[in-house]
């Protein structure tokens, strides 16, 4: 389970920043419905470390998905790559949008050889 802990300031911070995690896709933690990302407030620090447990992945599938532009670029704090929580939602929401835009004009298209 993801390790949180809560700093002087009250910020949260997600993750192990002193090593990777190392879960593969069979993990039992690996989360189908990721509950974790959703319940951490959009200030919340995330290290790549707890966005890996938070998907049961290894810190490199997190790195590859922010080469495809699943994940946004991190930024980084303590020479680790780090991301609020706020910003991976959002980050994916957006994607999601334009898949339905997509998709829309896709049905618009088809719809348009159809007849």
């Amino acid at each position: 389970m993801l390790g949180m802990t809560r700093e002087r300031n009250g910020s949260t911070v997600a993750g192990d920043t002193d090593h990777d995690a190392g879960h593969d896709e069979n993990s039992s933690e690996a989360c189908d419905i990721c509950l974790e990302l959703g319940e951490l407030g959009d200030g919340a620090l995330v290290f790549e470390s707890g966005l890996a447990r938070m998907f049961g992945k290894h810190a490199v599938s997190i790195r590859r998905a922010v080469e495809r532009g699943e994940l946004p670029p991190p930024t980084r704090l303590m020479g680790k790559p780090v991301w609020t929580a706020g910003a991976i939602r959002q980050h994916i929401e957006v994607r999601l949008e334009s898949a339905a835009r997509y998709r829309d004009q896709m049905d618009e298209q088809m719809g348009r050889f159809s007849t």
